[in-house]
């Protein structure tokens, strides 16, 4: 197949794990046989390309706002229309010639005139749901809270129902996928319909051995992700001053960049608490070196306080046998609350996870289990093969069955 891959970040330039996963299942179609071309923004890395890039036409011309919804008297700015994208987006389409359009994340690129643009072609469209950045351009609801300020509301949702109808009318004939069932009933809840593909990861040929989590060893545990408030590493920390008088040695390393005054407050808060011996902010590290670095960890910390898709940070930790301590909301519930594959605990409780924590002293062979069984669940559900095999069906169909001469 011909496709073209559309996509507002790409590897250099990744924000989180979907471009890391945009980049993935590209490779996997290359290695496939697949002739594929991606669009995507400018590389904030010198040259645009990396040495694990598989597919050579990688086009980093797309303008890329990043930030495309603000607040100004909770007026948003929708996400509409960037300018000179969809002239472009049109011009790839007609030069490259593709039998499928494969949509990413669109967000910051002007979503709606993007959509139009694609639609206009007459070309077949995949689009690729790994967060809410479509269910958000057309719901009146942000966070389970009103989008609208009380005084303008009726004219912006006089507004909204425009958008709504522009995007049902241009996505109408689109295959939707979304990574897990939290994604999926979040774009049910506002008109569409998305198919189920669980996301793949690559996973470790076997188990990494780790015999024991005794007292006399010291528990490593790892925060992975943007430093943004709605995380929740204020808690992850917090946790860990109330419960470390109960869980022996620790250390805690913190990977990842983001809200640079967040990370201030996280810095402080970590001397107040007496924890700077105990606590590493370790920036922002590469994604081969971060799985290099997985199989160290006796647990990931993931509490975060908003409704995450799934978190491909999950995982991938339990790809390489780290046993996963999350809230319980979204993703993460949905993939741990019937299995014993993962620990759950409130969001924003520290006290709560801080006795998560104690139990994985407390109960060694219980954690041990988790792990294992967790390992297994991933090669047995999200490998990245089988994850591939779901997306190359959905793209044939999406094309249909070959004209008769």
């Amino acid at each position: 197949m011909k496709i073209l891959v559309v996509s507002a970040g790409y590897p250099p330039r990744a924000c989180g794990g979907y471009e890391l996963a945009c980049r993935a299942v590209v490779d996997e179609l290359a290695r496939r046989g697949h002739e594929v071309s991606v669009l995507t923004s400018p590389s904030v890395v010198a040259g645009g390309r990396t040495a694990a890039d598989l597919v050579p036409s990688i086009h980093r011309d797309l303008a890329w706002t990043h930030a495309p919804v603000r607040r100004a008297w909770a007026i948003p700015r929708w996400d509409l229309w960037v300018v000179g994208n969809p002239g472009l987006l049109r011009r790839m389409i007609e030069r490259l010639d593709p039998a499928v359009v494969y949509l990413w994340n669109l967000s910051g690129t002007g979503i709606l005139t993007m959509l139009w643009a694609v639609s206009e072609s007459g070309r077949p469209v995949v689009i690729h749901l790994m967060d809410y950045w479509l269910s958000d351009l057309v719901s009146p609801v942000r966070d389970g809270r009103p989008r609208f300020h009380p005084f303008l509301r009726p004219f912006l949702l006089g507004l909204l129902a425009f958008v709504r109808r522009a995007v049902a009318r241009v996505t109408k004939k689109a295959t939707l996928l979304a990574m897990s069932q939290t994604v999926v009933q979040a774009h049910r809840s506002v008109g569409f319909e998305p198919r189920l593909v669980r996301h793949g990861v690559r996973i470790s040929d076997e188990l990494p051995p780790k015999n024991s989590l005794s007292m006399d060893q010291d528990l490593v545990l790892v925060v992975l992700g943007r430093l943004i408030r709605g995380k929740g590493v204020h808690v992850a920390i917090e946790a860990l001053a109330l419960a470390s008088g109960r869980i022996g040695g620790f250390r805690l390393d913190i990977i990842g960049e983001g809200d640079a005054s967040y990370k201030a407050d996280l810095e402080r808060q970590v001397e107040s608490l007496g924890l700077a011996g105990h606590v590493r902010f370790l920036g922002a590290l590469g994604h081969d070196e971060v799985l290099s670095r997985l199989p160290i960890y006796d647990a990931m910390l993931f509490p975060t306080l908003r409704v995450e898709p799934m978190g491909i940070v999950i995982l991938e930790a339990m790809a390489f046998g780290v046993v996963v301590i999350a809230s319980r909301s979204g993703g993460p519930a949905e993939l741990f609350e019937d299995r014993s594959i993962g620990v759950l605990v409130p969001p924003g409780d520290p006290g709560a996870l801080g006795e998560a924590l104690r139990q994985f002293r407390d109960e060694p062979e219980q954690m041990l289990r988790i792990r294992r069984d967790a390992w297994k669940f991933m090669r047995e559900t999200h490998g990245i093969g089988a994850s591939v095999d779901e997306i190359e069906k959905s793209l044939r169909e999406a094309i249909g069955p070959p004209a008769r001469g």
